[in-house]
C-alpha cells in the first residue's frame, strides 16, 4: 500500500515547486530596482519588494507553491482538485500583482533618469560632445525579472496538474515553445537619451531589435521550435516508435548544444548585457531597467523539459510492456490442443456408430 502511494507522488512536480519556491525567495531578497551613479556624488541605493508594496505578490506565489505541492501528493481526488484550483488562482493573482509592480518600477526608473539629465548633459557639453568620461548611471531590476520567471513556472506547473497525467509531456513541450516565442519577441529594455539640460527621453528596444547582432542565438532558438513541436506527434504507444527514439536523441543533443550556444553568444551582449552595446549616438545615452525574464528562462528550460519528456516516455514504454506481460494470453498446461472435428453432416445413427467401431482399435491392442 505504501509503495502504491509512493508511485502516485508527482516527483517532477515537487522538484519544480521546490525550484520555484527557491527563486521566489531570491526575488523577494533581490532589489526590485537599484541605482548606482556618480551624478551629484557617488551613491548607490536599492528598493526591495516591500518598498513597492509587493507583499501580495510574495503571498500569492507562496500560496501557489504550497497548493501545488499538496496536489502533487497522494491525497484524495477532491483535495487534489481543490488544491490545484487554489494554486492556479494564486498564480493568476501573482501575475496580476507583478504587472502592477512593473508599472511602479518603470516610473521609479523614469523619475530618476530625468533627475540625472541636467548633470549628464553638463558633462557632455564640457567634454565637447566626446564623452571622454561619461557619468556612471546604472539602474537594474533583478527582483522584477526573477519574479517573472516565478510566475511563468507557476503557470506551467499549474497546467501540468490541471490536465491528466498522460498530457504532461504535451503541456511541457507547448510551454517551452511559448517561452521561446516570448524570449524572441516580448522582452524589452529602456535606453535613455539625454537631449537637453532637463530632458531625458526613453526609447524602448525589443529583444528582436537587440538580437540583431546575436545571430547564433536567434538561429538556435528558431530551429528548436519545430524540433520540440515534432515531439507532440511522437508519443509513446504510437506507430512510429523508431522515429520517437530518433526524436529523443536529436532533441536531447540539440538542446544541450543550444544551451552553450546561447550562453556564449549572449555572455557579453544583449539581451542579458544591454549595457555592453557600443553607443555611437551624438547625445549621451545609457541603459535603464529591462524586462528579460523570458530570455533568462529559455536558456535552460528547453534542456530540462526535453530530459523530463524523454524519461517520462521511457517510463511509459516500460509500464506498457509490464502490463502486456501481465494481461497476456494464459498458457494451457492440460495437453496439446485437439484439432477441430468437422461436422459429419446429416448421416444416420448406425453410420456414425459403424465409423466409430472402425476407428477405435481393439482392446487387446492397447
Amino acid at each position: 500500500m505504501a509503495l502504491a502511494a509512493l508511485r502516485r507522488v508527482r516527483i517532477g512536480v515537487l522538484i519544480s515547486v521546490a525550484i520555484t519556491a527557491l527563486m521566489l525567495r531570491w526575488s523577494v531578497e533581490a532589489p526590485w530596482w537599484s541605482e548606482r551613479t556618480d551624478v551629484g556624488g557617488f551613491h548607490a541605493s536599492a528598493v526591495d519588494l516591500a518598498g513597492f508594496g509587493g507583499s501580495p505578490f510574495a503571498w500569492c506565489a507562496a500560496v501557489a507553491c504550497l497548493a501545488f505541492a499538496v496536489a502533487a501528493l497522494p491525497v484524495p481526488r477532491r483535495v487534489r482538485r481543490t488544491a490545484c484550483a487554489a494554486g492556479l488562482a494564486a498564480s493568476v493573482g501573482a501575475a496580476s500583482v507583478w504587472a502592477v509592480l512593473l508599472g511602479q518600477v518603470l516610473r521609479r526608473d523614469a523619475d530618476t533618469r530625468r533627475g540625472w539629465a541636467a548633470e549628464i548633459w553638463a558633462r557632455h557639453i564640457a567634454s565637447g560632445g566626446a564623452d571622454v568620461s561619461p557619468p556612471l548611471a546604472e539602474t537594474n531590476a533583478d527582483g522584477l525579472n526573477l519574479a517573472l520567471i516565478v510566475v511563468f513556472l507557476l503557470l506551467v506547473v499549474g497546467g501540468v496538474l490541471a490536465f491528466p497525467r498522460r498530457h504532461e509531456r504535451t503541456v511541457l513541450l507547448i510551454a517551452t515553445m511559448v517561452n521561446i516565442a516570448a524570449a524572441l519577441t516580448t522582452p524589452l529594455a529602456a535606453v535613455w537619451v539625454t537631449t537637453g539640460p532637463g530632458t531625458a527621453k526613453r526609447d524602448w528596444f525589443w529583444t528582436s531589435e537587440l538580437l540583431a547582432a546575436a545571430g547564433p542565438t536567434v538561429v538556435a532558438l528558431v530551429v528548436m521550435v519545430p524540433i520540440l513541436g515534432a515531439g507532440l506527434f511522437l508519443r509513446p504507444g504510437g506507430a512510429a516508435q523508431g522515429w520517437r527514439v530518433v526524436w529523443a536523441i536529436t532533441a536531447s543533443i540539440y538542446c544541450y548544444v543550444a544551451y552553450f550556444v546561447v550562453m556564449i553568444d549572449t555572455s557579453s551582449g544583449p539581451p542579458l548585457h544591454d549595457e555592453d552595446v557600443p553607443d555611437s549616438a551624438a547625445f549621451p545615452t545609457d541603459w535603464g531597467v529591462g524586462v528579460i525574464g523570458p530570455f533568462s528562462l529559455v536558456v535552460f528550460l528547453p534542456l530540462i523539459v526535453v530530459i523530463r519528456v524523454v524519461c517520462a516516455d521511457s517510463a511509459a514504454v516500460k509500464r506498457a510492456a509490464i502490463k502486456a506481460l501481465r494481461v497476456g494470453p494464459l498458457t494451457d498446461h492440460s495437453g496439446p490442443a485437439l484439432p477441430a472435428v468437422a461436422d459429419p453432416g446429416p448421416i444416420g445413427k448406425d453410420e456414425v456408430l459403424s465409423d466409430r467401431v472402425q476407428a477405435d482399435p481393439p482392446l487387446g491392442a492397447l
